[in-house]
């Protein structure tokens, strides 16, 4: 068999071989994939923090909030234990490029980044989750899934 016989044989196998669905997963979420996204979740959280300085200013006398905005990007296991647990690691189309995996990841994991604003009383927490949605809604016209408020 010549040398290119060899890699057509190569790539016909990869194209027709099953795919390893956590491989492709693992390999998508690498580390310059996080540090991507690592970007803008710290482009969130300067939007965050100039919203928590609104609410500051608007609100009533009786409701307080914390300053600092807490923040962190998936771990690695635990994106392959909520993908898998939730049957995502089947259900999400998938190809080969690693591109394509990772704009599925964006576009369908809800908590690929996480912000946790803290107030003082648990009654607020609606009411900042509301005045959040709004914002967003109104400044920066992204689609704001409705019933993600998850109280602690």
């Amino acid at each position: 068999m010549t040398q290119t016989n060899k890699e057509d044989v190569k790539i016909l196998h990869e194209k027709s071989a099953p795919l390893d669905r956590e491989y492709l997963y693992r390999d998508a979420y690498n580390k310059e994939f996080r540090e991507n996204i690592s970007k803008i979740r710290f482009e969130i959280e300067d939007i965050l923090k100039k919203f928590v300085a609104h609410l500051e200013e608007n609100l009533h006398l009786n409701q307080r909030i914390f300053k600092n905005i807490e923040s962190r990007i998936k771990e690695d296991d635990s994106f392959i234990e909520k993908i898998k647990r939730k049957n995502y690691i089947n259900e999400w189309p998938i190809g080969r490029e690693k591109s394509n995996i990772q704009d599925t990841i964006c576009r369908n994991l809800p908590d690929l980044i996480g912000y946790r604003i803290n107030c003082f009383f648990s009654d607020d927490e609606k009411k900042i989750y509301d005045e959040l949605k709004k914002l967003i809604k109104s400044r920066y016209f992204v689609p704001v899934r409705s019933g993600n408020f998850v109280p602690l």
